[in-house]
């Protein structure tokens, strides 16, 4: 009745409020009482932050706790949305979360007072004990546009690793690495029956300490990259008869520095210095030696060096840029910088300038020149 109200004006009001009087009030008289609790029930409305004409998302039950469940089971709860507002909620698309899918089944249009369904299954994945996963309805409701439904219990699971996965980051070349977990026993019937390294076994290794505790060893490498395995556990564990631990080792040099500088126009058409710069991942600054441009473009200046960091100072040398044949000014152009590091005693970097190559013209204006139009 509210709504109905909030639609019409005053003069409807008075008709509905004396039956058959059609008659108007005589000008300057005020309104019937009747009509003040209407005006202050609006207000009230509109200081409580409700949107008039709008739709309103809500779910009697927005979390679902399915108990427990076994690796490898899936959970499938379906909730009821419902629209509270007063106007049509239109329910774009739900978001998913790892582990989850979510499917509309009845209509994503839904009109003040309807309902719809969303249904949600849930596949754990890895052996965390404690499950906690939401999808979230992203629909036009103004105050709530995403709307979060929740789906929590535990997974049975007979051991856990801790950590879950191992990482050793930042390994320099020919460096051996290593890292240590366990293998909790969560139940009493449970053993270990065995621990194993399932790929790249030519770096990876384990060995068992005391206590369920274990040690996973990284042989070193010369190459600069990732490597990546995995750890198996076996148990007798009727949850958990098999447990993979997944593994990376990252071979980096000790200096950190960008590959790339690049160089462009600012408005009043110069071209800003840059700074190039390196660090040492061992905290000690690299000293800078030969700089070698072979295209000769850049003045260089080694600054005084700040902690772990060595700066060099570039610029471009706008005569030398002019007298560059224009096709290869914009090209990228090599830069070898010669340090202390034993590791990398040459870096190779580069450079390119925006801004310096004349646009090409259009095909239609380079015939319409052709022609002398």
């Amino acid at each position: 009745m509210r709504r109905v109200l909030r639609t019409f004006g005053p003069a409807t009001l008075l008709l509905a409020g004396l039956g058959c009087n059609t008659s108007a009030p005589p000008e300057g008289a005020p309104l019937p009482e009747a009509a003040a609790p209407v005006e202050a029930e609006a207000g009230a409305a509109q200081e409580a932050g409700e949107v008039e004409g709008a739709p309103k998302i809500s779910c009697g039950e927005g979390t679902f706790d399915f108990g427990s469940l076994a690796p490898g089971g899936s959970a499938t709860h379906v909730f009821t949305i419902e629209n509270v507002g007063t106007a049509d909620l239109h329910i774009e698309r739900v978001k998913r979360t790892c582990g989850c899918t979510a499917t509309v089944l009845a209509d994503k249009l839904v009109p003040p007072g309807g309902k719809t369904e969303i249904e949600v299954t849930l596949k754990p994945k890895g052996s965390q004990q404690h499950v906690h996963k939401t999808v979230t309805v992203i629909s036009d409701d103004p105050e709530q546009p995403s709307f979060p439904l929740t789906m929590q219990g535990e997974l049975l699971v007979d051991a856990v690793a801790k950590p879950a996965r191992l990482t050793l980051n930042n390994l320099r070349p020919k460096a051996e690495g290593v890292s240590r977990f366990q293998i909790d026993i969560r139940t009493e019937s449970t053993q270990i029956e065995s621990v194993k390294v399932l790929d790249d076994q030519e770096h990876f290794s384990v060995h068992a300490l005391e206590d369920g505790r274990y040690e996973l060893r990284f042989s070193g490498s010369e190459r600069v990259r990732s490597f990546t395995s995995r750890i198996e556990v076996e148990t007798t564990g009727v949850n958990t008869p098999q447990l993979i631990i997944p593994v990376r080792a990252t071979v980096a040099s000790n200096l950190r520095y960008g590959k790339r500088i690049q160089f462009a126009r600012d408005e009043a058409g110069n071209i800003p210095a840059r700074t190039i710069r390196f660090s040492g991942r061992d905290g000690v600054a690299p000293k800078i030696g030969k700089i070698e441009d072979p295209d000769g473009l850049l003045e260089l200046k080694v600054l005084e060096s700040k902690g772990a960091m060595a700066t060099i100072e570039a610029r471009v040398n706008p005569d030398k840029l002019e007298a560059m044949d224009v096709a290869k000014r914009g090209l990228g152009h090599p830069l070898f910088v010669h340090t202390n590091d034993p590791d990398e005693p040459r870096v190779e970097l580069g450079y390119s300038i925006r801004g310096v190559t004349p646009p090409r013209p259009h095909p239609d204006l380079e015939q319409a020149n052709a022609k002398g139009e």
